[in-house]
C-alpha cells in the first residue's frame, strides 16, 4: 500500500463511521417527538435550563446527564439553540426547524417521523441481505424485502394487523380535501368512506371527471364530488389539504410547490 492510498483509506474511515451510525439521528429525532421536547420548551416561554427541562419532562436527576447528551445532538441537528445566558446552566430554545415538531403546528411532521422510524418500516432494511440471499423454497416468493420481513404480508396487510401502525393520522383535523389529478376518484372515495366528516373533491380534466362521476352515480357519497379543470391553468378548488398522488412522479417539485403556494394564497 503506497502513501497516497494509505492517506485516502484513513480519510475514508470517518465516512464509514458516519454511515454506520447515521441511525442515531433518526432515533434522536424520534425520541424528541415522542417526549414532546419542542412543545415543552416552547410552552416555557423563554430559554429553558436543563434542570427545568428535565423536571418538565419528568426525568429523574440520575438521567439528566443523558438528557444533556440528547439535547446536544438535537442542537447539532439544528432543532434547538443552546447558550448559557447569565447563569451556569445550559439554556435551550426552539430553532425554526423545531416548528415541524410542534403538535399545534398544522404542518408538523410528527406522524411522518414516527412512521418512518417504526419497526414495521425499519425491519425490512435489517433483513435486506437475508432477502437477497433467500431462495424460493416451498414456492413462497417474497418479491420485496418488506414482504420477506413481514412473513409475506404487504403494507396494507401489516397496517390491518397492527392497529397502532395503521392509524391514518394524516387526515386528523381536516374538514375538506382535494385529490388533484384524482382520475376516477378511487383514492378520494376510500378517504371519503373512511372519514365521513371530510368533504373530498376529485379534481381532474373535465372529460375524466365527467366519466368518473357518471360511473359513481349509483353509489354516490354525500361527502364526495367531482370538479373538472386543468391544474396547469385553472384554480384548484379550496380545501384544508391538497392531495398529489400518482401525478407527482411526472412533475418537478418546483412546479408543485409553485401551484400549492399559489392556491394557498387564494383561499388562506
Amino acid at each position: 500500500m503506497d502513501a497516497t492510498s494509505a492517506v485516502e483509506l484513513l480519510e475514508a474511515q470517518p465516512r464509514v463511521w458516519d454511515h454506520s451510525l447515521s441511525y442515531i439521528k433518526a432515533m434522536t429525532l424520534q425520541c424528541a417527538v415522542e417526549m414532546e421536547i419542542a412543545d415543552v420548551i416552547q410552552s416555557h416561554g423563554e430559554p429553558i435550563a436543563l434542570s427545568e427541562l428535565a423536571a418538565a419532562l419528568e426525568i429523574s436527576a440520575a438521567k439528566a446527564p443523558f438528557l444533556s447528551r440528547l439535547m446536544r445532538m438535537l442542537v447539532h441537528m439544528g432543532y434547538f439553540t443552546q447558550g448559557r445566558g447569565g447563569g451556569t446552566e445550559e439554556l435551550y430554545w426552539v430553532a425554526p426547524l423545531s416548528q415541524l415538531l410542534l403538535k399545534n403546528n398544522p404542518f408538523n411532521a410528527r406522524s411522518l417521523v414516527i412512521c418512518l422510524n417504526h419497526p414495521n418500516v425499519v425491519d425490512p432494511w435489517r433483513h435486506m441481505s437475508a432477502w437477497f440471499r433467500s431462495s424460493n423454497d416451498d414456492n413462497i416468493i417474497h418479491d420485496t424485502a418488506f414482504a420477506f420481513a413481514h412473513g409475506g404480508k404487504k403494507l396494507y396487510e401489516v397496517c390491518s394487523a397492527d392497529a397502532g401502525f395503521g392509524q391514518l393520522e394524516a387526515f386528523e383535523g381536516l374538514s375538506s380535501l382535494v385529490d388533484v389529478g384524482g382520475s376516477t376518484g378511487t383514492t378520494a372515495k376510500v378517504i371519503a368512506e373512511a372519514f365521513p366528516s371530510i368533504h373530498c373533491t376529485v379534481f381532474d380534466l373535465p372529460n375524466v371527471v365527467a366519466a368518473a362521476a357518471a360511473a359513481a352515480s349509483a353509489e354516490s357519497l354525500p361527502n364526495l364530488d367531482y370538479v373538472g379543470g386543468d391544474m396547469f391553468t385553472d384554480d384548484i378548488p379550496p380545501a384544508d389539504a391538497l392531495l398529489f398522488k400518482v401525478l407527482i412522479n411526472n412533475l418537478c417539485c418546483h412546479f408543485l410547490t409553485e401551484r400549492v403556494v399559489y392556491n394557498v394564497s387564494l383561499f388562506s
